[in-house]
């Protein structure tokens, strides 16, 4: 089999690249061999002089997508590639984990791909807790974990029941809009023109998480000063030890000799506190917001969130050391 061909349908990569050639078509099947994986198919100008199928390894698979135009000979497991400036050889790939998607009995799902990726900062990698490795969708929100955080986006999903996607899957979503569930909870698909990408799902799922019910005082404060302030703080500190006092919150940190103290101004409700919180996490936090106002709740757990919108958009985070509670709101 010998055709020509241009790079530009070259593209996606994965683990294992099958690509089956039959009169003016070309077919593409990249996957993981652990059911995840993406099908494509594309228009050639000339028909192949006869039928082929062969697998490319992910860096070949990626060599031959910076070529141009190329033309692509397939004979005795054996792919040979060849333009004005170079000759190649490439092995068929026949040792792999084989892994057909059965795409049949799917229902739509209306879910934003603006709302999911957020989420995607929050995975976390703990083996003993599968659950942890996804962005989880519930009927009326979306949530994910890495144990200290807990990110949550209320919103109406349409599902009758939870799914968890994979955190390497966003890598290959492009839009949810044609986004598919198996009718078992077992596959998503988001289709594109000319492009599938498939997944399996995560079995486990992380429990529904509660806000607390009475929390120890609030601060609503400009979410750019914070911003601001806490880049500073992140400088000469890998913590933050966040005071409250009539005027707002005092953001410290010391390290060694060296000394920081910014104020921020803030409106405070409830009892006058004292915590210590990591900075690089309370930033990324605080980034994710949208509103100018960003409230901070301090409770059980502390709470971030678009002032005015907790029921919307927001982080739960674990303490780094317990919340306690000052003597007085009065600056020292």
């Amino acid at each position: 089999m010998k055709i020509k061909l241009n790079s530009s349908v070259f593209h996606d990569p994965m683990p294992y690249n099958t690509i089956t050639v039959d009169k003016d078509k070309i077919k593409f099947h990249s996957f993981d061999g652990a059911g995840m994986g993406i099908l494509r198919a594309a228009k050639m100008s000339k028909e192949a002089d006869e039928p082929a199928s062969f697998t490319l390894s992910a860096k070949d698979f990626g060599f031959i997508s910076k070529l141009s135009d190329f033309t692509l000979e397939f004979t005795d497991n054996v792919i040979k590639v060849s333009n004005t400036r170079l000759k190649a050889k490439f092995a068929n790939v026949i040792d792999y984990p084989v892994y057909t998607p059965t795409l049949n009995d799917m229902v739509d799902i209306q879910v934003k791909l603006d709302d999911l990726l957020p989420g995607t900062q929050f995975i976390g990698s703990d083996s003993t807790y599968p659950q942890l490795s996804g962005v989880n969708i519930f009927s009326d929100k979306i949530v994910a974990s890495d144990r200290t955080m807990f990110y949550t986006h209320t919103t109406d999903t349409g599902l009758d029941n939870p799914i968890n996607v994979p955190g390497e899957a966003f890598k290959h979503i492009l839009d949810t809009e044609t986004m598919r569930l198996q009718t078992n909870g077992k596959m998503l698909v988001s289709k594109t023109a000319g492009r599938s990408f498939y997944t399996v799902l995560i079995e486990q799922k992380l429990p529904d998480v509660k806000m607390d019910d009475e929390p120890l005082l609030k601060a609503k404060l400009p979410r750019d000063e914070m911003i601001q302030a806490l880049k500073l703080i992140k400088e000469y500190s890998k913590y933050v030890t966040i005071s409250t006092n009539s005027k707002g919150i005092k953001l410290y940190a010391g390290e060694q000799s060296n000394e920081l103290a910014i104020q921020v101004n803030a409106e405070i409700e409830g009892e006058a506190a004292d915590l210590s919180y990591d900075v690089a996490r309370l930033i990324k936090i605080t980034s994710l917001m949208k509103e100018d106002d960003v409230s901070v709740i301090f409770g059980a757990r502390m709470l971030i969130c678009d002032e005015g919108m907790r029921n919307n958009r927001y982080v739960l985070a674990r303490y780094m050391m317990p919340v306690k509670k000052s003597e007085t709101k009065e600056e020292k």
